[in-house]
């Protein structure tokens, strides 16, 4: 079949965020390069508006917007330049914003350098460390240190230019002979909030490695997760379980959902019901502090939550991209987060490829409605039908879901880390499922820590984590289905390239395919 331009330009219409997005992330990329002064990018980006606004209405209006995009993006990347860390050895003022891990008695923490001494001076700084720290320091979020110590720069290889595109300037070691003072800030609300969801999570009673993934899983606390459990959950294809993402948002957009069925029969029912489901997707976010992925899906899944409540549609994929647009005008470091790169490409692939892949391969289910009802006989058999078949295509609709984001994530995952897992598609559904039920009882726990509870949130979550690990295991203990091996970044960008054409082949057919359905009705 031919590609027509006609209907890929017609898809491209109700999309207007993802031609606005493709010259964001050029003026980002391209700002990496090549610098240029702020009050340059910005008169680009005055002088392309205005032009935009005097032709509204004709084809050169397009380029126009395109071009401001492009400087917006530029300005975006200029806004945020990368803070320099201060050289050789001198005593500097850190606080620590967040504790990675803690593993073998060394603590690892992320934090910044707030001042440090020049001199007889002192001057501010801002700049993002990695912290190292020996154990019986046991750092805590949110307190000051005032220390003697070096920032080491990063060795200049694969991993070294990620982190400084981040924008971290280095490591910090610390011991308690470096340290002069140490003085405790108050934590911010959110901060707050998830102290008090892991210490909720820590009265379950859990054995340390199920409280590890639990938390990780459910709060987004990765500290007490050891080298051992990432790598099974890295051979397994799995990992993506304990980093709390948008498959976490859209479990508690779920729970939450089911639990508020009864309000759909009170006066204005839905909307109560979608104010709260917003409030609660929010303040998950908040538990778990805010990370860019959680972010992204807490606009997406509040934007289709309130089209619910409206019965108004929308399209996902415009949604996905407004979202990504306004994550990297408020900070275009984002863009060089893995995490934000691979739930971006796996949540467009879901949207874009396996949805239709879906509807394709699955007919309408015909639930045996005119099936007689003459004896309890045929009674259990259509509910025994009905529930294989609904939850056949719960099994099928994960197995493609998974399929679809390992294909399209796999050259950035071997890029990046130098292991895919295809044990995702084969796993996955089992996974999601067990996750879910993790997430969602421990979640249960962390809102309603009733006595009564307590106990069969224990009971639950054990089980489900405990079901969960030993799937995890036997994947990874079986090599049949893990490729280790890093691939060129040319090879990565040209499969993207593949796929984008892929994508816009999918456009056309599927708009032919419409249209004709169109004719015959």
């Amino acid at each position: 079949m031919r590609m027509s331009l006609e209907n890929i330009g017609r898809r491209l219409s109700r999309t207007p965020m993802l031609k606005a997005l493709v010259p964001l992330v050029a003026g980002i990329v391209v700002a990496g390069r090549w610098s240029l002064p702020l009050w340059g990018a910005a008169a680009g980006l005055v002088v392309c508006v205005a032009a935009g606004v005097v032709w509204r209405g004709r084809a050169r209006a397009d380029l126009f917007i395109a071009a401001a995009m492009f400087f917006a993006g530029w300005c975006a990347a200029q806004m945020r330049p990368a803070v320099q860390a201060p050289q050789g050895e001198r005593v500097m003022e850190l606080t620590v914003d967040e504790v990675l891990t803690r593993r073998d008695g060394v603590t690892l923490a992320e934090g910044r350098i707030v001042a440090f001494a020049s001199g007889r001076d002192v001057e501010r700084c801002g700049a993002v460390v990695r912290i190292w720290a020996d154990g019986s320091l046991s750092l805590r979020e949110g307190e000051r240190l005032e220390a003697l110590c070096r920032v080491r720069p990063f060795a200049d290889n694969g991993y070294g230019r990620y982190m400084l595109r981040q924008g971290v300037a280095g490591s910090v070691s610390l011991d308690s002979m470096r340290v002069i003072r140490r003085t405790e800030t108050p934590l911010r609300w959110a901060r707050r909030l998830h102290h008090k969801a892991v210490e909720r999570i820590s009265q379950l009673g859990l054995d340390t490695p199920t409280q590890a993934v639990v938390a990780a899983m459910a709060v987004g606390d990765r500290s007490g997760l050891m080298p051992e459990l990432r790598d099974r959950y890295a051979r397994s294809g799995t990992s993506h379980l304990l980093a709390v993402s948008g498959l976490h948002v859209g479990f508690v957009f779920i729970i939450v959902n089911l639990l508020l069925m009864w309000m759909l029969t009170l006066w204005y029912g839905y909307a109560v019901r979608c104010l709260v489901v917003v409030a609660a997707i929010w303040v998950y976010a908040a538990v778990t502090g805010f990370s860019p992925s959680v972010v992204r899906a807490a606009v997406m899944f509040s934007v289709f939550q309130v089209s619910m409540a409206l019965t108004v549609r929308f399209d996902s994929l415009n949604s996905l991209c407004l979202t990504a647009c306004i994550m990297l005008l408020a900070d275009a470091r984002s863009l060089a987060d893995a995490g934000f790169r691979l739930s971006f490409l796996s949540v467009a692939a879901i949207l874009e490829w396996g949805l239709p892949i879906y509807r394709a391969t699955t007919r309408p289910e015909i639930l045996m409605a005119f099936v007689p009802y003459r004896s309890v006989g045929h009674e259990i058999r259509y509910i025994a039908l009905r529930t294989v078949r609904v939850a056949a295509r719960w099994v099928w609709c994960g197995v493609i879901m998974g399929a679809v984001a390992s294909v399209v994530t796999a050259p950035l995952v071997s890029y990046l880390f130098g292991t895919v897992s295809l044990w995702s598609v084969v796993a996955g559904p089992a996974s999601v499922l067990l996750s879910g039920i993790t997430v969602g009882a421990a979640m249960v726990w962390v809102l309603f820590p009733l006595p009564l509870l307590q106990p069969v949130a224990a009971w639950v979550t054990a089980r489900a984590a405990t079901s969960l690990e030993a799937l995890v295991e036997a994947c990874a203990g079986n090599d049949a289905m893990i490729w280790e091996g890093y691939v060129p970044a040319s090879a990565a960008a040209w499969s993207y390239v593949a796929m984008a054409a892929f994508t816009l082949w999918l456009w056309s057919v599927r708009d032919r395919k419409r249209r004709r359905r169109r004719r015959r009705k």
